[in-house]
């Protein structure tokens, strides 16, 4: 099941933008031939959220942001069961963007500070 929203118009600093929320949930189970001719059930849930946000002048993705969780079940042939959680975070932004509607090909986007969306360099550390 999914189900999408459409959020109110953002303003990053001077781009105006669309943004669209999505729920999705779903579950799954497949058998694989064991070893022995056995069978290996495995099933999973799957638990993700994400919100996209798109340039409204240009029409194209700025940011992305989504997380999941995916819950695990394997069964073995002789009824043990192994569990397992995997969380998925991804978080997508538009650095550049190219295009022959713009002088030099490439339009320059304006940094977004005080966003969770901004990326910041990470320092190096220094050895002691």
């Amino acid at each position: 099941m999914s189900l999408f929203r459409s959020l109110k118009d953002l303003d990053t600093l001077g781009e105006q933008c669309n943004q669209l929320q999505y729920t999705l949930t779903g579950q799954g189970s497949v058998e694989i031939p064991y070893t022995t001719g056995q069978m290996l059930r495995t099933n999973s849930i799957i638990a993700q959220f994400g919100v996209l946000t798109i340039l409204k002048e240009d029409k194209v993705p700025f940011h992305f942001f989504a997380t999941a969780e995916i819950k695990l079940t394997v069964k073995l042939p002789n009824g043990k069961e192994l569990n397992g959680k995997q969380f998925i975070s991804s978080n997508f932004k538009l650095v550049e963007f190219h295009s022959s509607r713009f002088k030099k090909g490439i339009k320059p986007l304006k940094p977004v500070s005080g966003t969770p969306i901004e990326s910041t360099p990470q320092k190096k550390k220094s050895k002691k």
